[in-house]
């Protein structure tokens, strides 16, 4: 019988609800696999504390007293809608980096997939292989972006709009 066994038998013979004392102590031979649990219980408390003060109060400790963030930081916040002063916000830019993200998305019968304008169009007949994000505008019918694709495309990137296949 292995050691989580041997802990979850006695547990079951001994330990009758949690506010009773167990009628007799675990065997001695049960104290490494006991050992073994608090230390990985102990481990995963530690991971948890680690990742909370790494994406949740480090980020916003730092944002409260004024420090530079890293950009991991800055994204956190973002996602916790702690942060204001996006391009957006400061009129930079129609869009924030999501909306950005989100008018990339495109979806017709055929396909559903991002845009990537920093794609070139497959060569046809290249043997060439690899990987790639998304399609190129040349591979996808200008007619069928969404309304406001066509509109934010045409005026804020129009060279991109103007790779956009016409049907």
């Amino acid at each position: 019988m292995n050691a989580l066994q041997q802990v979850t038998t006695w547990l079951s013979r001994n330990v009758v609800a949690d506010d009773v004392l167990p009628r007799e102590d675990p065997p001695r031979e049960l104290a490494p696999a006991i050992e073994s649990l608090r230390a990985a219980l102990e481990n995963i408390r530690r991971a948890r504390s680690d990742a909370f003060e790494r994406f949740v109060t480090g980020p916003l400790e730092r944002f409260v007293r004024g420090f530079e963030l890293t950009a991991e930081q800055y994204y956190l916040l973002g996602a916790m809608g702690a942060i204001r002063g996006t391009a957006k916000d400061l009129g930079l830019s129609p869009v924030d980096d999501f909306e950005a993200f989100a008018l990339l998305h495109y979806e017709d019968n055929d396909w559903e997939g991002y845009i990537n304008p920093s794609l070139q169009p497959r060569v046809p007949g290249s043997d060439k292989a690899g990987l790639r994000f998304g399609r190129s505008p040349e591979e996808l019918p200008r007619a069928r972006l969404r309304p406001e694709q066509s509109e934010f495309f045409r005026r804020y990137l129009p060279e991109v709009f103007a790779r956009f296949r016409e049907d």
